[in-house]
């Protein structure tokens, strides 16, 4: 295993922990690299990620300390 790890081809290898310990890595990792986070996950999945960002935006974290 390690020999494919220092050759390359298992990038998604060292993703593994990550994704089982929040699903949402991907779409994370692609927001903050500015690509689209919506496009990778099925369309149903995708609709849930942008209502989470509407509130996100309408509630901001941290802001129910500021009042």
């Amino acid at each position: 295993m390690e020999g494919y790890l220092q050759a390359g081809p298992c990038d998604l290898v060292a993703l593994a922990r990550e994704v089982m310990w929040n699903p949402n890595w991907p779409a994370h990792a692609a927001a903050g690299l500015g690509g689209d986070a919506l496009a990778l996950p099925p369309p149903s999945f995708a609709g849930w990620l942008e209502k989470r960002e509407e509130a996100r935006r309408r509630y901001p974290p941290g802001a129910e300390s500021a009042a």
